[in-house]
């Protein structure tokens, strides 16, 4: 059996998560953009 990893974030790495979720709130929007701009329900490049 495998020894048991456990994995934490610094806290420069806890403030980067606000960074983080913000870009996925982007992420999600332009998603949604690019669907009703193509009228697709997927994204494909």
């Amino acid at each position: 059996m495998p020894p048991k990893i456990e994995y934490e974030l610094s806290e420069i790495g806890h403030k980067f998560q606000d960074v983080l979720a913000t870009l996925e709130v982007w992420g999600n929007e332009y998603i949604e953009y690019l669907k009703k701009r193509t009228g697709t329900s997927t994204c494909s490049r």
